[in-house]
């Protein structure tokens, strides 16, 4: 967003939404900090990353099936709920 409005030559403020961009980043970190399998996928993906210009391709056998990473994101979420 901030290259798209220094882009258009445009001012917003975007404090919202760097807050949102921040706490998604935590949530997401602890995520994976709990999950041994998504923090070595990540991991491996991390360091692909570093070596290459551009990140391969993940094999599907590296990650877990995509319903069960949305499970464990939606149980994580509600667990953050406050009461």
């Amino acid at each position: 967003m901030h290259r798209v409005l220094t882009l258009m030559n445009v001012q917003a403020d975007l404090t919202d939404l760097d807050e949102a961009t921040k706490q998604f980043d935590q949530n997401l970190a602890e995520i994976v900090s709990q999950n041994a399998k998504i923090k070595s996928y990540v991991t491996k993906l991390e360091s692909r990353a570093s070596e290459e210009e551009e990140p391969a391709t993940p094999a599907a056998s590296d990650l877990p099936p995509a319903s069960q990473l949305v499970d464990e994101i939606e149980q994580f979420m509600r667990q953050q709920r406050p009461e």
